[in-house]
């Protein structure tokens, strides 16, 4: 109701370049990266990855044990063997 009442007296809707630049990507990514970085979820799940890395454990076996105590990615998902992958590539 209150956007026919706008387009009725004139008023022009949506952004007429509704689409990203690659300089807004690029920041995007950028800011992403930033707030992964400084998260604490990170930061105490690779202090414990690091551990078991220099034991030999696998992925899939870190990210359960992970899992199993409670930790969670940055986005509060479950851990997998990829996601331990990519923290060990983020922090070293």
């Amino acid at each position: 109701l209150a956007l026919e009442v706008k387009k009725k007296l004139g008023y022009k809707l949506g952004s007429p370049v509704a689409c990203f630049t690659e300089s807004m990507r690029d920041k995007a990514a950028l800011v992403n990266k930033n707030k992964a970085n400084m998260n604490p979820n990170n930061r105490r799940a690779y202090s414990i990855i690091s551990s078991m890395i220099d034991k030999k454990i696998s992925f899939h076996k870190i990210a359960k044990y992970l899992n199993d105590n409670d930790f969670r990615t940055s986005n509060n998902c479950l851990f997998t063997a990829t996601s331990v992958a990519r923290l060990i590539r983020r922090y070293e």
